[in-house]
């Protein structure tokens, strides 16, 4: 089995290397390149071609969000994880919306993020539990109660939205209500399309906010 390939970047050479290190540490991944700003970023991607990019928030030349887009505009299919030393809400909602399926701190074990790049190159969401907490306690907050049309989920998207609420991923999903990984995977395509969201965190506190769920659905 191929091993998946991670552009890691990052403007101090210390995280870089104990990244690159823990990386290559593994037997099913590799470092292929590192950068540290964001258009060596860009540059770097377009050359090696890395199936996951981890990538600081703050960088030079180009900050974590414009490169995120960068890169998911030249290859839509690069898994991107955020890392900063912040876990604001409002870091986090551009991260998620610029096309990051992962968001960790930086103060994270290394072998959380080993576990976030095998996460995010199955198409999962990860953020950090903690900072999913500040982010569902700012949007429940908002004073702006403006809600969009959105179109009735079924009664079996709405059993796969409460699964994933609880964190479930895909093939314990479909375990679950004895159904196949791709009809999960159907079902998650047409919750999003009809939420108008592009992640599985960004649906669940939609609905959380629609009292679609609540938070005693998380657990």
């Amino acid at each position: 089995m191929a091993k998946i390939r991670v552009l890691v970047v990052d403007e101090h050479p210390a995280f870089r290397e104990g990244v690159r290190q823990a990386v290559n540490n593994t037997t099913d991944m590799e470092v292929v390149a590192t950068a540290e700003d964001g258009e060596s970023a860009v540059k770097q991607a377009t050359a090696e071609k890395p199936d996951i990019a981890v990538l600081s928030v703050t960088l030079p030349k180009m900050d974590g969000l414009a490169t995120t887009k960068k890169l998911k505009e030249e290859n839509p299919d690069i898994g991107i994880i955020l890392v900063s030393l912040y876990s604001h809400g409002s870091y986090i909602v551009p991260a998620l919306r610029a096309g990051a399926l992962g968001y960790l701190s930086k103060t994270s074990p290394l072998e959380e993020l080993i576990s976030c790049i095998r996460s995010v190159k199955a198409g999962e969401t990860v953020v950090k539990s903690e900072a999913v907490g500040k982010l569902l306690r700012l949007l429940v907050s908002e004073s702006d109660e403006e809600s969009r049309y959105v179109e009735k989920l079924h009664l079996r998207e709405m059993e796969v939205l409460g699964l994933v609420a609880k964190g479930m991923h895909n093939r314990d999903i479909a375990k679950r209500l004895g159904i196949s990984d791709h009809t999960v995977h159907t079902h998650l395509t047409s919750i999003f399309r009809k939420m108008g969201v592009s992640s599985r965190t960004e649906a669940v506190i939609y609905a959380l906010r629609m009292s679609w769920l609540s938070f005693d659905d998380l657990v």
